[in-house]
């Protein structure tokens, strides 16, 4: 390593090699470094009088080198014609006799001359500035549509580069007991969603056993996040609150909020939370509905009963907030957690191809307790700045003793961008 200078004096040399010399063509990692070798041995050779070669050569124990990666042979040799007509010495190294260029060695320049003085440094700063770009690994559940994810777009749209590995799978479970408590609706004021996969389970049992899911729409429906509002909205047709809630706690103390007299619930709406548990006009629908699908008509008292379907390690906390407030939550587990089985296979591939990820996101606390173990085997030493979604997961992100560097207080990709901002 170099010891620390002035920009203005720093001597350094750049080095660029050919990526797909090792992620393609699978050459070995000491083949690759012995083309660099010869290269720049070659350009310090052909340079060996130049005034800035000599003040490099004058501290061999504090010579520094910028590493950086041209994909391939064509974008090496842009980049060489690059150098040419910006007057930065250089030398493409052909490997022979199979005349196969390999990488390209600059002769020693001032750090800052090369960088800002002149149009010579463009070339190489804005390469520099690429190759230095922090990778933020994504740890999720993949989406049914996996063709896009929100997530690596809003970080690559911000410049970042991002890479999504599925770390969860996910099994639907207890689709009898789901159906019951789906037509029991009378017996229940709305349907509180945390997660798209509750709303996938609600979708795929109703069109299963051909439930009108539709009677659900007209009660007060919540969901969690911007994701699972939208999917509540797509596949179900309902018209939820809470999207704006960013964990389960404030989402329960949204519910208790409008809940009570004389409170308008947001999001412009006219009509009071209470109205939409207690009001009579719903009950008269719910009635009505019954008579015409040939159920029998059992009134009930009016009540302030929530379905909530979730996973089998969703936390209790709607449960301790909703209880002392006198509502009721049916909790229904409708799927499970476990963990991907080509996750290490994975990582080590992303490790061979891209290097160890700078920042690693994390979803909920299944994916820390299905990775953790693994991630701290494949990047060995070096262990990633962790950003956590909401509080939960961060809890779960220190109890393996992880770095937790940052918390993202909203699950959507903007909060994502945002907490990893915090951590370049």
């Amino acid at each position: 390593m170099a010891a620390a200078t002035s920009g203005s004096t720093q001597i350094v040399q750049y080095v660029i090699v050919r990526g797909d010399l090792l992620k393609t063509c699978k050459w070995p990692v000491g083949a690759l470094i012995a083309q660099a070798c010869h290269a720049t041995t070659a350009v310090l050779h052909l340079y060996y009088d130049d005034v800035h070669t000599q003040k490099y050569l004058k501290d061999l124990d504090r010579m520094h080198k910028v590493i950086l990666e041209a994909p391939d042979e064509s974008s090496l040799w842009k980049l060489s014609n690059e150098l040419e007509t910006n007057e930065i010495y250089h030398k493409i190294w052909i490997e022979q006799p199979e005349n196969f260029p390999t990488c390209i060695a600059c002769k020693p320049y001032p750090k800052n001359d090369i960088q800002k003085n002149s149009h010579k440094g463009k070339t190489m700063a804005s390469a520099e500035n690429r190759e230095s770009a922090k990778t933020v690994l994504l740890l999720k559940s993949e989406d049914e549509d996996n063709s896009f994810d929100p997530y690596v777009d809003t970080l690559k749209n911000a410049g970042i580069h991002a890479t999504f590995v599925p770390s969860i799978e996910f099994e639907f479970v207890n689709d009898l007991l789901l159906l019951e408590y789906l037509r029991g609706f009378t017996h229940s004021s709305g349907i509180i969603f945390t997660s798209p996969r509750a709303v996938r389970a609600v979708k795929r049992v109703s069109e299963h056993h051909g439930f009108k899911i539709s009677i659900w729409s007209q009660k007060a429906n919540f969901a969690l996040g911007d994701k699972t509002a939208m999917l509540a909205r797509t596949l179900l047709g309902f018209d939820v609150l809470g999207s704006h809630c960013t964990n389960s706690k404030s989402l329960a103390d949204f519910i208790v909020t409008c809940g009570k007299k004389d409170r308008s619930i947001p999001q412009n709406r006219s009509v009071n939370y209470l109205e939409l548990f207690d009001t009579y006009k719903m009950w008269e629908l719910e009635q009505k509905v019954l008579h015409e699908e040939g159920h029998e008509i059992c009134p009930e008292e009016k009540n302030r009963t929530l379905l909530f379907p979730c996973s089998q390690k969703a936390k209790d906390v709607l449960e301790k907030n909703l209880k002392p407030h006198g509502f009721i939550v049916d909790r229904v587990e409708c799927y499970k957690t476990s963990p991907s089985p080509n996750l290490r296979n994975n990582l080590a591939s992303l490790v061979a191809e891209k290097g160890i990820p700078d920042i690693v996101v994390y979803f909920s606390p299944s994916g820390v307790e299905f990775s953790h173990e693994i991630i701290k085997s494949v990047f060995g030493a070096t262990q990633p700045n962790v950003v956590a979604v909401g509080e939960t997961t961060a809890a779960a992100v220190q109890a393996v003793n992880m770095k937790l560097s940052a918390v993202a207080e909203n699950p959507n990709p903007e909060g994502i961008l945002n907490a990893v901002k915090c951590v370049l």
